[in-house]
């Protein structure tokens, strides 16, 4: 993931917004970057995991006895759920979307999938599907 970040995304301001995708299927014989460019990609790649590390490692430390909480109702039942984790660790400490239930039951439904939906006009016949893309169409209407 992190060399994806670096050599795929851009996302490293040391190398800058390039991006050397994989090719479809081929065999790579040749990179399309020096070799000083490779060992900047591989120490970009080892900071970034380098640093989640971390920040993973303090945040465990720092809330450890949450995670001794949830790991002893993971010993007593298999599975828990999320008011569980509530009744442990307490609320988010930021505020989550105020319709986050309702992104979550529309993500199900959506208009009924015609050609004539495609080009942007309405029907008023819902049906259940699964997954969020075809409902975004209704969820972020203006």
């Amino acid at each position: 993931m992190a060399y994806s970040m670096v050599k795929i995304y851009g996302m490293c301001d040391r190398i800058g917004n390039v991006s050397f995708p994989p090719s479809d299927g081929q065999m790579e014989f040749d990179k399309p970057y020096s070799d000083s460019l490779a060992q900047i990609m591989d120490e970009e790649a080892r900071k970034l995991v380098d640093e989640a590390y971390e920040r993973t490692k303090n945040l465990l430390i720092e809330r450890s006895d949450e995670l001794i909480g949830v790991a002893e109702k993971l010993l007593e039942r298999e599975t828990i759920n999320q008011d569980d984790v509530i009744a442990i660790v307490g609320e988010r400490p930021f505020d989550s979307a105020d319709n986050f239930q309702d992104i979550i039951k529309q993500s199900w439904k959506r208009k009924d999938a015609t050609v004539e939906d495609s080009k942007g006009e309405d029907t008023n016949d819902e049906t259940t599907i699964g997954g969020p893309v075809l409902a975004s169409k209704n969820l972020y209407k203006n």
